[in-house]
């Protein structure tokens, strides 16, 4: 229909009205627009994923997961098993008790993730707990705690856990720096060199430090002697770590290259049935990891700079023996 065939003031009127509605339409489909398209969030960097993670720990401190913002589907385990988050270590721990002066974040932008090393006070008692959260869109999706609790076999500074060194923070120079997969491979050799008592593959120094559960492990002094202390590569090398018969599954969880830091999570398997003479004493010990089967599962966190590792820190917690680690292992 031409609009010059209507009587002047009805065309008028009629101009008006359809305007009006094609405003309407306009306006709808912008809604509609709004609502049914997708979020799409900037990628979260290293200040995002702090952010977040300090998000968590306000909300594990007081003890209130309804705090977090969750995606859909979001994801909790605890010492390898999934649980309801919101239970478990979330209602035990003291609020208010988190340390102030041993923390360690880590941060690995590419891979959407961001780990933390911390103490804690749960029921009056000291605790190490660690976590690694993986975001998407600005909303956790996973959630992986361990929490360490004294007992006889499991060693730890869990009143008084040390600060961590400032090397952990401290960004290394691009020429020195390594990438992704070369980090990764790294903490590999580290694992090969455990398994084959073989220091000679581990791209470590003399001087490499090594603390877990906040004791320092390496350099060792050796047994009996107050002289030079033993490194990693010779403590590897003497086959005192025979009694691990394998490390699996190991996990590559993340990398931040700016400061030289590979994340994983492994397990470390221990029959019980491997006599070392390195540790006579401990078999006299009904409790001790050596004498009976279990596995350790283990944050373990390693900087590198040059190609060589120079320093480690780990958090671990002893499980039954074959306790998968909760999650997909690629």
């Amino acid at each position: 229909m031409d609009f010059q065939d209507i009587p002047g003031r009805w065309r008028t009127r009629l101009r008006q009205r359809c305007a009006a509605l094609v405003l309407t339409g306009v306006l709808v489909g912008l809604q509609s627009a709004a609502v049914a398209a997708p979020v799409v969030a900037d990628p979260c960097d290293r200040r995002c994923l702090e952010s977040l993670l300090e998000r968590y720990l306000t909300a594990l401190d007081a003890r209130d997961a309804s705090r977090l913002p969750l995606a859909s589907g979001a994801r909790y385990t605890e010492n390898t098993v999934a649980i309801p988050l919101g239970d478990g270590f979330w209602q035990t721990i003291d609020p208010g008790s988190q340390s102030k002066t041993s923390r360690l974040v880590i941060a690995g932008a590419a891979s959407g993730q961001v780990a933390y090393y911390g103490a804690a006070r749960e029921n009056g008692h000291g605790v190490l707990f660690s976590v690694r959260l993986r975001q998407a869109g600005g909303r956790i999706s996973e959630i992986e705690q361990l929490i360490a609790r004294r007992s006889p076999a499991q060693i730890g500074a869990f009143d008084e856990p040390p600060p961590f060194e400032a090397a952990w923070t401290e960004a290394v120079s691009p020429a020195a720096r390594a990438s992704r997969a070369e980090l990764a491979a790294i903490a590999n050799r580290y694992f090969d060199g455990i398994e084959q008592a073989n220091g000679e593959i581990v791209p470590v120094t003399p001087q490499t430090s090594r603390v877990e559960n906040g004791v320092r492990t390496a350099p060792l002094p050796p047994e009996g002697s107050g002289n030079v202390p033993m490194s990693i590569r010779a403590s590897f090398n003497s086959g005192m770590f025979r009694y691990i018969k394998s490390i699996r599954p190991r996990r590559i969880l993340m990398a931040d290259e700016e400061r030289g830091i590979v994340h994983t999570m492994v397990m470390f398997q221990h029959p019980g049935n491997v006599r070392v003479p390195f540790w006579e004493k401990q078999y006299q010990d009904p409790q001790s990891i050596l004498v009976y089967p279990n596995s350790i599962g283990i944050f373990e966190t390693f900087k590198v700079q040059a190609g060589r590792i120079t320093h480690i820190t780990a958090q671990m917690v002893i499980l039954p023996y074959g306790q998968p680690p909760g999650w997909p292992v690629p």
